[in-house]
């Protein structure tokens, strides 16, 4: 895979250059959370447990026998151990609380605070803390302490019910997307914590779950269902509102999607292929209509479109201002726009793996543009001993942590 840079100088500091982050979290939601306001400056530390690490270290063996996984979702970091049940390391959190602005955690509920680390006990250490908590059911009655993740609350949300082929099963998203979704309310919640902090001067304890995030997913849908007698169910690649609105099968088992929603590119996609009649149809006049008779509409449009290649009917479409897309492998989704975006991915050092390639921040600012990530996921404790130094630990000391698995 190529890699481009520009040239762009950096003419500012990030814009959370100097805030510090202790990240305790593990799977996905907590860590890409610190992940993404490592993405934008933050100096993060990710907290592991001695010897095995977090679950996600052991997800693939896909880069040279190490996780892309955990390399995926933890870049920018650095890393140690503490093993957080023990009282030696619950101590070294709290010192580390004294010197952090955020602490992101996603234990089951109560299971911070058995440890004497839950937010009153932090919050005493570090009056101005931001400490964030994330769960799967956000203490919704009877789920308080129940184990959940992305698959659950897929499918406690509706959203599996309304994902797969109209008559088929249903089927989990494909990419983890209420985990990624989670961590972005959770980055947003905190650096609104952040904000009213500089205000305040006081900590907040910033509380985001699974679960309420995916039903923030689908607000359209939401709305709907409390406020009519509207229900929704597998689509496959069509939509409950619009047509033509799908996925379209052209010449070699190649696809495409249409996301033709209004009346302009309505009449566009009708004259490009070749099919103005449609516009005099009345059973197509307005988008509810369409919709009402989207079954024959598509099968129209995807006799035409069958007969030839994708790639000619993208540029052909695109040409149009039809709002189209091929239906691409990850992969050469990927190196297509590693391509077209010089800044997409940046590649670093890793300590162990070589070079490797990670992603940089998707947040762009033009004015004052900065530096992207400047270091790869770390290997297990990399950096533990430097971390140890900083709050005060001397060699002996360390070293006898390292002795008692402490970290």
């Amino acid at each position: 895979m190529s890699v481009k840079r520009e040239s762009t100088s950096v003419v500012s500091s990030p814009p959370l250059d100097g805030v510090r982050v202790l990240d305790l979290a593990t799977a996905m939601a907590g860590p890409y959370a610190a992940t993404l306001l490592a993405d934008l400056g933050a100096s993060v530390i990710k907290v592991e447990k001695p010897l095995r690490g977090d679950l996600t270290r052991y997800s693939d063996q896909d880069v040279g026998g190490e996780s892309s996984y955990f390399l995926g979702i933890n870049r920018g970091k650095r890393g140690m151990t503490i093993d957080l049940r023990n009282p030696k390391g619950q101590r070294i959190v709290k010192q580390l609380s004294n010197l952090v602005d955020v602490v992101i955690e996603n234990f089951r509920p109560g299971m911070m605070e058995s440890w004497n680390l839950g937010f009153d006990e932090l919050l005493r250490e570090n009056p101005r803390l931001i400490y964030c908590s994330v769960s799967a059911y956000g203490g919704a009655a009877g789920y308080e302490r129940a184990i959940g993740n992305d698959m659950t609350c897929q499918a406690y949300s509706g959203m599996m019910d309304m994902t797969g082929e109209v008559t088929g099963s249903p089927q989990r998203v494909g990419a983890p997307v209420i985990d990624t979704a989670t961590a972005m309310q959770a980055a947003l919640g905190i650096t609104a914590a952040l904000f009213r902090r500089n205000v305040t001067g006081k900590g907040e304890h910033v509380k985001v779950s699974l679960i309420e995030t995916a039903f923030a997913m689908m607000p359209n849908y939401v709305a709907s269902v409390v406020n009519s007698d509207t229900s929704f169910h597998r689509m496959g690649l069509g939509h409950p509102r619009f047509a033509p609105y799908g996925g379209f099968q052209c010449l070699n088992d190649e696809w495409l999607v249409l996301g033709t929603f209004h009346n302009r590119s309505w009449r566009a996609l009708c004259h490009t292929i070749g099919k103005p009649e449609l516009l005099d149809d009345p059973r197509f006049s307005e988008n509810w209509d369409r919709f009402e008779n989207k079954e024959i509409l598509h099968k129209t449009i995807g006799d035409v479109l069958a007969v030839r290649e994708r790639d000619y009917w993208v540029t052909l479409l695109q040409s149009a201002d039809v709002p189209c897309a091929p239906i691409l492998a990850a992969k050469d989704a990927i190196d297509r726009y590693a391509e077209l975006q010089p800044n997409f991915l940046q590649r670093h050092q890793h300590s162990t793996l070589g070079e490797v390639s990670v992603q940089s921040s998707s947040i762009h600012f033009e004015r004052e543009p900065f530096a992207g990530v400047e270091r790869p996921a770390p290997s297990l404790g990399e950096d533990t001993v430097e971390i140890l130094r900083e709050i005060g630990l001397n060699t002996q000391e360390i070293e006898d942590l390292k002795r008692e698995r402490v970290v």
